[in-house]
């Protein structure tokens, strides 16, 4: 199983999240549609785990809670993504 971890603290700004994530991840954009897409494709096992979530909502305020939404559906919609 392929293990990802995406921690939150290096997310100061919308800016910044994305930056991160392109380092992680292959986005063909930088919005959530874009990191739901990725996630819903995923069609081996990978565990994702986001360390520092609190920092995401500090940061980025609702855009943060709408990330953390987003990465949850995708979990719920994806059985590969634990």
């Amino acid at each position: 199983m392929k293990k990802l971890t995406l921690d939150a603290s290096y997310s100061s700004d919308k800016e910044s999240l994305y930056e991160y994530l392109n380092k992680k991840i292959q986005l063909q954009e930088n919005n959530l549609d874009a990191v739901y897409g990725y996630f819903a494709a995923i069609t081996e096992d990978m565990q994702v785990t986001l360390v520092n979530a609190q920092k995401l909502k500090e940061n980025l305020g609702n855009y943060g809670g709408s990330f953390i939404k987003m990465l949850q559906k995708a979990e719920q919609r994806n059985r590969h993504l634990k």
